[in-house]
Formats: structure tokens, C-alpha cells, sequence
């Protein structure tokens, strides 16, 4: 089995890939391609080099679709984040087929880091999910319309660090008419 990896940070700035100007790239054709919080639109030339590839967006694409789905969901005073597993068919933003979505209540008390903090934990368990599923032939996964769902624009940088430094999430005053780029 073939694999491929993309990893990212919560503002798109690329970790580790076999990349040239940041641009993703296989040489070969891979079975499997995992992609998480990556933050920028694959390329037909790399999707048709890949039989699956499985991206790990977190956020809920039903309610949160977009470059920065916690930081949004918090700004429209969501009740709960997820984490949303889904096949990636084409250069669509998080509209490909959903293999699996979990979701948790936003902690408003908290700060961002810390409801990050747990969406990350929840990362892990579904990693091991998606693998074990993989390695046994179960991948079951279903189509969804993404016209139904709701896409953010990327915030402005200054809201996104607002945001993510802030100490208490029911503390921050933010208009919403100023957020996006």
C-alpha cells in the first residue's frame, strides 16, 4: 500500500510534504493520502494521482466549512466543533463524501487553545479509526450536499489571533461584519 502525507498548522503554513514552492506534489501514484488542516485547494493533477485521499478538517462541513472552521464557529457563537473525516473527489472546499463526524461542545469558559487542545485529542482516536478501517477494507462513507452547508471566507489575520490568544472565549467582543479577508 502506497501512502501520502500532508500535514498543516491552523493558518495554512505547510510542515511537511514532498513539496516544491509549497505546492503539493506526488512523483508517483499513492493508494492512500492523508491530508490535515493543510489550508490550501489540491490540484486536479494531484487528486487523479491518488485512488484515496482523506482529509481531516476540523471543524463540522455541515456548519463549518473553510480555511478556518474552530475560530469561525466561535465567532457565530456555535454550541459544538467537530472534527470532520471526508474524501477529497475534486477542487471543491470540504465537499467530498464524509466517512466520519464527531462533534463536542465549545467550552466558552475556556480559552481557544484549550477547546483545540481537546479537538486535537479527538483527532487522535479518529486517525486510529480511519487506519483501522483502512487496513480491514471497511471505508463507508456518504454523499452530502454540500450546497446545504455554510462556507467562511478566511478571517483577517488580527481576528484569527484575537481569537486563538484569547483567554476566555464569552469574553471576546468581535463584530462580524469585519472578520473576513
Amino acid at each position: 500500500m502506497q501512502l501520502g502525507l500532508i500535514i498543516g498548522d491552523p493558518l495554512g503554513n505547510l510542515k511537511h510534504l514532498h513539496s516544491y514552492n509549497r505546492t503539493p506534489y506526488l512523483i508517483s501514484s499513492t493508494e492512500f493520502c492523508f491530508v490535515a488542516s493543510f489550508g490550501k485547494i489540491l490540484k486536479k493533477d494531484f487528486i487523479d494521482k491518488c485512488e484515496y485521499i482523506i482529509n481531516f478538517h476540523p471543524g463540522d462541513v455541515l456548519t463549518c466549512r473553510g480555511r478556518h472552521p474552530l475560530p469561525a464557529a466561535v465567532l457565530h457563537g456555535y454550541s459544538e466543533m467537530g472534527i470532520t473525516v471526508h474524501s477529497i473527489e475534486d477542487e471543491g472546499v470540504d465537499s467530498g463524501p464524509i466517512l466520519y463526524r464527531l462533534l463536542m461542545p465549545i467550552d466558552y469558559n475556556s480559552s481557544y487553545k484549550a477547546n483545540e487542545k481537546r479537538l486535537l485529542k479527538a483527532l487522535r482516536y479518529l486517525t486510529i479509526l480511519v487506519a483501522t478501517d483502512i487496513n480491514e477494507g471497511r471505508i463507508v462513507y456518504y454523499y452530502w450536499d454540500v450546497k446545504k452547508s455554510i462556507y467562511f471566507k478566511p478571517l483577517k489575520k488580527e481576528i484569527l489571533e484575537e481569537i486563538i490568544n484569547s483567554k476566555s472565549l464569552k469574553r471576546l467582543k468581535i463584530s462580524k461584519d469585519t472578520t473576513t479577508c
